[in-house]
C-alpha cells in the first residue's frame, strides 16, 4: 500500500514538473570586482532569471564563463526555492594588468612597439588567460604576416603549486624568441647523402657555416638566418624536387645550444629522410632508357646516369641518376624539370621519363590600381615557351626597375608531378605613389679651385603610377660645378600598345672641348650652359630589343671668345637601337647590353654634325656576389664646322684623367675599353660593393688611327684603381672610386679620388 503511495507520489511530482518547470528566481555575482556582471551575464547563454532552470545548461553556462579566462575560482551556491532556485556565484579574480610590453630577443625584424599594439589584455582589470593566449597567438599572426614562422613566444604568467603567479607590479612581459637556423641534421635512412649536398639543395643559409669560417664571421647578420616562410617554403619544394626523398620525409626543428652564443635562440633543422622508393632494389638491368628529351641532346642526358646494363638496380644510385639530371638541366637554364624513374619487367628495361617544364599561364596578383597590361609588358615569359631561369631572374629584374613595385615574388606552380605545363604566379606589391630624395657630397676639387667648389648636391621628387597607367612625372636637380637640372614626364605602352613616349624639359652646364683653326688643331675648353626639351618615341620589338626616335632642341651659350658662334640653338634628331637581357639595370649580375645611336643635327640650327655610338657591356657571376662587368665602346663625329669633338678621360670614360685640364684626349674618333670586378657584401647586411677596375681608351682626329695598333696602343690612356658602391635609400647608388693615370709620370703619386651617381656602366 505504501509503495503504491509513494510512486503516485512521484509521478504526481513528474506531471507537476512537465506542467511547472523549475525557474530561476534570481541570480546574483559576488566576488567580480574589474569584470562586470554584464560581461559574466553575457557569456550564459542558457541560464536567465526568469527561465526556466536546466543543471546541464547551468553548468555550460559556467564553462562559458571559467573560458572568459578572469577567474581562478568559480564557487556556484544554488538554493531551492518553492517552485524554482536562486543562484549566487562566488568569484575570485586573477590578480589586475596594469600594462604590458614586448621584448624581442633576435634580429629584431619587426618593431616591439607594433607587437604590443596586438596585445588584447585589458588594464586595470583582471588578468585573462584567455586574453593572454590570444596576445601571443596575435603576436605570432603578426609574424606570419611579416612571413616569418620561427618565434616561440613566452609571457612572465606562470602557475606553481596550483596558483597563477603574476608579477606584482601587474605589467605583463612577452618575450618572443626569434630562433636561427643553426645547422642541418639527416636521420632515418640517409645512406650516403651528406648535409652539405643537402643544403645546397636547400639553398638556405646555416648560422654555423658562417661562424666556423674565420673570414666570413666577423660579417655575419643574424637576419640571414631567420628564414622567411616563402624561402622555406620553396627549399622545401627543392627538397621534394631533388628526387632523393619520399612522401614520408618529415622536417622538424630543435633546440641547440652553443656555449659562445648564449643569448642566440639556435635551432637545427631536422630531416627525417624516407628514401623515395622509385625501384625495387636488386632487380636485372638489360637496357637503360631516357623518354621525354627535347630541349637538351639525348645523348649528353643519357650521359649523366651511371645505372649500366648488367648491373643490378641500386636504389641510391637511381636516384643520383635522376638528381644529375634534373642538376644537368638546370645548368643549362632549365629549372623545375621532373625525372621519373620506371622499371620494365617484361624488357628488364630502366626508363628514365623526363618531364621538360612548359610556361602556360601567367597570372599576377596583388595589383590593384595597376593595369594588368603594365607589369605583363616587363614580363618575358611566354605562354608555349621552355621555362627558364634566366627569363624568371631576369622578368624580376625588369618588374622591380619599372619603379612601379615594391616586391616582386614569383610561384611557378605545376599542374601535377608528371605535367609539363607550369602555371606562373607573380605576386607584387604596389610602391606608393610619391617619392623624394636628396644628397649632398663633397668631392676633391680641381688643382688651383677653392674648397668649396667640391661640393655637389642633388634632390629628386616623383609621382609614379598615380592612375595605374604607368605614368611617371619627376623631376631631378644636381647642383654643383657641373649641374642639370630636368623636368620628365614618362608614360609606357600607350593603351596596351607596344610604343613608349617621354617628353623632358632641362637645363645643364658643363664643361667641354673644341677644335679650333684651321691649318693646326688646337682644343680648348670652355663652360658650357644648355637648356632645352625632347621628345621621344620608343617602340619595343620585342622583351629584349626596342628602336626609338628622338627629337630635340636646345639653346646652348660657351663661354669663350675663341668661338666663332659661343650662342645659338640646336636641332636633332636621334635614332637609337638597345638590345638588353641584363637581369637588373642599375645594378647587374649578369646579361648583356648592346645600344647604338646615330645623332642628325642641323636643321637649320647653329651646330651641324653627324655622331654615331656603339656600346656593348657584359655581365657575368664568377661565384655568387662576385660579378665581372666588361664595357667597350666606339665613336665618332663629322662636325661640319669641326667644332664639336669627342672627349676621353672622365668619371665617365678612363679615371683617373681630366680633358678638361688636358691630361685626356680629344678627337673625331674614339675608342673606351672599361672592366670592373664587384663585390657585393649585401648578404652580410652591408649596403657596399666592393670594386677594382682597369680602363683604357683613346681620341684622335684619323679614323686609320685605329689600323695602327701600335700608334694607338701607345698613344692611349691607361688606369686603374679601386672603389665603393654605396646603396642609398631613396637616392640609388654613389660610387666612389680612387684611380691611378698610369702614363702620367710618377702615376702612383697622382691617385685621383671620383665621387659620382651610379655604377659607371
Amino acid at each position: 500500500m505504501f509503495r503504491r503511495y509513494f510512486l503516485f507520489l512521484i509521478f504526481i511530482f513528474f506531471i507537476f514538473t512537465l506542467i511547472f518547470p523549475i525557474k530561476l528566481k534570481y541570480l546574483y555575482f559576488a566576488g567580480n570586482i574589474t569584470v562586470s556582471d554584464e560581461e559574466i551575464k553575457s557569456a550564459m547563454k542558457e541560464t536567465v532569471v526568469g527561465g526556466e532552470f536546466n543543471e546541464e545548461a547551468f553548468k555550460r553556462d559556467l564553462k562559458r564563463i571559467f573560458d572568459l579566462g578572469y577567474f581562478s575560482r568559480i564557487d556556484p551556491k544554488v538554493k531551492k526555492l518553492p517552485y524554482g532556485v536562486g543562484i549566487v556565484i562566488y568569484f575570485e579574480e586573477n590578480p589586475p594588468v596594469t600594462g604590458w610590453r614586448v621584448f624581442i630577443e633576435g634580429p629584431k625584424v619587426v618593431d616591439e612597439k607594433e607587437l604590443e599594439e596586438e596585445v588584447v589584455l585589458e588594464k586595470q582589470k583582471a588578468l585573462s588567460i584567455t586574453k593572454l593566449k590570444e596576445s601571443m597567438k596575435r603576436i605570432a599572426e603578426y609574424y606570419k604576416s611579416k612571413g616569418y614562422f620561427l618565434v616561440d613566444i613566452k609571457s612572465d604568467v606562470n602557475i606553481e603549486s596550483g596558483e597563477l603567479v603574476v608579477p606584482p607590479s601587474g605589467i605583463i612581459t612577452f618575450t618572443v624568441r626569434e630562433l636561427l637556423l643553426w645547422d642541418l641534421k639527416l636521420k632515418g635512412d640517409r645512406r650516403d647523402l651528406t648535409e652539405e649536398e643537402i643544403k645546397k639543395i636547400l639553398g638556405i643559409e646555416f648560422m654555423k657555416d658562417t661562424y666556423e669560417n674565420i673570414f666570413t664571421r666577423f660579417f655575419m647578420r643574424r637576419v640571414n638566418y631567420f628564414p622567411k616562410t616563402r624561402e622555406f617554403q620553396y627549399a622545401y619544394t627543392k627538397l621534394l624536387q631533388s628526387g632523393f626523398f619520399g612522401p614520408e620525409t618529415k622536417i622538424t626543428f630543435e633546440n641547440v645550444k652553443i656555449k659562445e652564443l648564449s643569448n642566440d635562440h639556435l635551432v637545427n633543422m631536422v630531416v627525417d629522410v624516407q628514401l623515395n622508393p622509385v625501384v625495387e632494389e636488386g632487380k636485372e638491368v638489360k637496357t637503360v632508357k631516357v623518354e621525354g628529351v627535347t630541349l637538351l641532346r639525348q645523348g649528353d642526358v643519357l650521359s649523366q646516369i651511371e645505372s649500366k646494363p648488367g648491373s643490378p638496380t641500386d636504389l641510391m644510385r637511381v636516384l643520383r641518376d635522376s638528381y644529375r639530371i634534373r642538376k644537368y638541366y638546370e645548368e643549362n637554364d632549365y629549372p623545375l624539370v621532373g625525372v621519373r624513374v620506371n622499371y620494365d619487367e617484361n624488357e628488364k628495361s630502366l626508363i628514365y621519363r623526363v618531364a621538360e617544364r612548359y610556361v602556360d599561364n601567367v597570372s599576377f596578383e596583388g595589383i590593384t590600381k595597376t593595369k594588368e597590361y603594365i607589369p605583363r609588358a616587363y614580363t618575358i615569359l611566354e605562354k608555349g615557351k621552355p621555362l627558364q631561369t634566366s627569363k624568371l631572374q631576369r622578368t624580376v629584374g625588369a618588374l622591380q626597375n619599372s619603379e612601379y613595385f615594391e616586391n616582386v615574388n614569383i610561384i611557378p606552380q605545376l599542374h601535377s608531378a608528371d605535367s609539363t605545363l607550369v602555371d606562373i604566379s607573380i605576386i607584387l606589391k604596389e610602391k606608393r605613389v610619391g617619392n623624394f630624395g636628396g644628397t649632398i657630397s663633397w668631392g676633391m676639387p680641381e688643382e688651383g679651385k677653392p674648397w668649396y667648389t667640391g661640393f655637389a648636391g642633388g634632390i629628386n621628387f616623383g609621382i609614379v603610377n598615380p592612375f595605374g597607367y604607368g605614368q611617371k612625372f619627376s623631376f631631378d636637380a644636381k647642383l654643383g660645378e657641373k649641374s642639370d637640372i630636368s623636368l620628365k614626364y614618362d608614360i609606357p605602352r600607350i593603351l596596351a600598345s607596344p610604343f613608349d613616349v617621354s617628353a623632358k624639359v632641362y637645363y645643364k652646364t658643363d664643361i667641354t672641348s673644341s677644335e679650333i683653326g684651321e691649318a693646326t688643331s688646337t682644343f680648348i675648353t670652355y663652360n658650357e650652359e644648355r637648356y632645352g626639351l625632347s621628345l621621344t618615341t620608343v617602340y619595343n620589338i620585342h622583351y629584349d630589343h626596342s628602336v626609338s626616335l628622338t627629337g630635340r632642341w636646345e639653346s646652348f651659350t660657351k663661354e669663350s671668345t675663341q668661338l666663332a658662334e659661343p650662342t645659338g640653338d640646336t636641332r636633332s634628331v636621334e635614332l637609337g637601337y638597345k638590345y638588353d637581357t641584363r637581369d637588373n639595370f642599375l645594378d647587374p649580375r649578369f646579361g648583356t647590353y648592346v645600344g647604338t645611336t646615330l645623332n642628325v643635327t642641323g636643321f637649320g640650327g647653329t651646330e651641324e654634325y653627324v655622331k654615331m655610338i656603339l656600346e656593348i657591356r657584359n655581365f657575368f657571376e664568377l661565384f655568387p656576389d662576385h660579378v665581372i662587368a666588361l664595357r667597350g665602346s666606339i665613336g665618332g663625329i663629322y662636325d661640319v664646322k669641326s667644332t664639336m669633338s669627342l672627349n676621353v678621360g672622365s668619371a665617365y670614360t678612363v679615371r683617373g684623367y681630366d680633358f678638361t685640364l688636358g691630361t685626356g684626349r680629344s678627337g673625331d674618333y674614339e675608342y673606351i675599353l672599361n672592366s670592373e670586378y664587384r663585390l657585393k657584401l649585401q648578404r652580410f647586411g652591408l649596403p657596399i660593393t666592393l670594386v677594382a677596375f682597369y680602363d683604357q681608351g683613346f681620341a684622335g682626329n684619323s679614323p686609320f688611327t685605329f689600323f695602327n695598333p701600335p700608334y694607338l696602343l701607345s698613344n692611349s690612356l691607361y688606369s686603374f684603381g679601386i672603389g665603393a658602391r654605396f646603396h642609398v635609400p631613396f637616392v640609388g647608388i654613389v660610387r666612389l672610386d680612387w684611380a691611378f693615370p698610369l702614363i702620367e709620370e710618377n702615376w702612383y703619386e697622382k691617385g685621383k679620388v671620383i665621387f659620382a651617381f651610379g655604377n659607371m656602366f
